[in-house]
């Protein structure tokens, strides 16, 4: 398996991944899940220079994307390289090379800080979080109204 940056030739593979990431995280979001959307935020995010967008690949088929938005707080002038889509079919530790790809683009884009999301219903990432040098920073509640 290899890891590259995302092309627009990738676009219906990662609009099918993410269709499939949002559909087996609704337990834990409970958020409606539009494929409209879906397909607007990948348009926006493949070979944007403002985002890191990496596929794994298998023998010519997407197995897994990895989306993150370079930024900066409203605060700092620090910049920052946000996760916002982590998901890989039967995540196995081929996946981890997707997070491995994205450490690599962020030191060359001068990133100071990285965070990633972490949602303990899926794979229990904390461990290896904690290995790799990530500490606890916050927690989200979220309420439907």
């Amino acid at each position: 398996m290899i890891v590259r940056e995302a092309k627009k030739s990738d676009f219906e593979f990662c609009v099918a991944l993410g269709i499939e990431f949002a559909e087996v995280s609704k337990c834990s979001h409970g958020l409606s899940i539009s494929r409209r959307k879906i397909e607007e935020f990948t348009n926006t995010v493949i070979e944007n220079p403002n985002w890191i967008s990496l596929v794994l690949e298998d023998e010519g088929e997407i197995k897994g994307i990895f989306t993150a938005a370079i930024i900066q707080t409203f605060f700092s002038e620090d910049i920052i390289a946000q996760e916002l889509v982590w998901y890989v079919k039967e995540f196995s530790k081929e996946g981890l090379k997707l997070l491995f790809e994205f450490e690599k683009q962020c030191e060359e884009r001068k990133v100071q800080k990285i965070v990633l999301g972490y949602k303990h219903s899926f794979v229990d990432m904390k461990k290896i979080y904690t290995r790799m040098g990530y500490r606890l920073l916050e927690a989200q509640y979220i309420k439907g109204l």
